[in-house]
């Protein structure tokens, strides 16, 4: 009870500050943050100890030895054990994918294949689960067709296809050589208004802007293509825009979702 109130709390003061500061950059106000990104870490730490603490044995199949149905499979599966365990697992999935997209992080606990793999595995768990209440007739196919985790499946392809991967000991030359290139010709990044107005001013041909936040996957997915189609155009300044980072910017460049290009004149 204290872990589930403690999450509620801290989660809804870090979505009510999101939320001003989006409205405030909608109107063009600059908004400071008073709940961190940590403190969203800490609430969501704390709804997966409530989540795990709250799962109840008697609502698992008997014998609980019987894996298989246990989670539903079979010709006497328990479908509302299985329903219970996938919903649980969905919850530590969510928790990873939200947690992973802080850049606060601790890159220890990056397992992005592995969550991939489990989080397209527990999709299909439930398309069965939902199936078989089909069958049953206790819900219509119409019910069904839309499985509610595959809104999931584009953040479970990038971790599981995508995903950072910590590698053991240190990374070979190539590998150094790589980074240090990429530091050397990545993008200038907009970290405030002022730096925003002083390359709107400069004498530029063209101004092209990737505007993206630290939660969103797609913005990760589409950063290097962005960076590639840069050396594309030599002549046009390209940049890049946390939205969080610089709000009156992405106000002023119209940006209404992320992640988004933007192109001056």
């Amino acid at each position: 009870a204290i872990s589930g109130a403690a999450y509620t709390l801290l989660g809804a003061a870090y979505l009510l500050d999101t939320a001003v500061q989006d409205i405030a950059a909608l109107y063009g106000v600059e908004w400071q943050r008073h709940v961190s990104h940590e403190a969203a870490l800490a609430a969501m730490l704390l709804g997966a100890l409530n989540a795990a603490s709250g799962l109840q044995p008697k609502l698992l199949a008997r014998p609980s030895e019987d894996l298989p149905k246990v989670l539903g499979f079979g010709e006497n599966g328990n479908l509302k054990s299985g329903g219970f365990l996938n919903a649980s697992v969905f919850y530590f999935i969510l928790t990873y994918q939200g947690l992973r997209a802080l850049p606060s992080f601790p890159t220890f606990l990056v397992m992005d294949t592995v969550v991939g793999a489990v989080s397209i595995a527990a999709v299909l768990h439930q398309a069965f689960l939902l199936n078989a209440w089909v069958t049953k007739g206790s819900m219509h196919r119409v019910d069904a067709l839309l499985v509610p985790a595959m809104f999931n499946l584009p953040v479970s392809v990038h971790l599981l296809l995508q995903g950072e991967v910590e590698a053991s000991g240190p990374p070979a030359p190539e590998a150094m050589a790589m980074m240090l290139s990429r530091r050397l010709f990545s993008l200038p990044a907009i970290k405030d208004f002022a730096q925003y107005e002083a390359m709107k001013t400069a004498k530029t041909s063209m101004m092209v802007g990737f505007y993206t936040g630290h939660f969103s996957a797609a913005g990760k997915m589409y950063r290097d293509q962005f960076e590639a189609m840069s050396k594309a155009y030599p002549k046009a300044s390209f940049y890049t825009c946390d939205v969080d980072d610089a709000p009156l910017a992405a106000y002023d460049s119209e940006v209404t979702e992320v992640p988004s290009i933007v192109r001056f004149p």
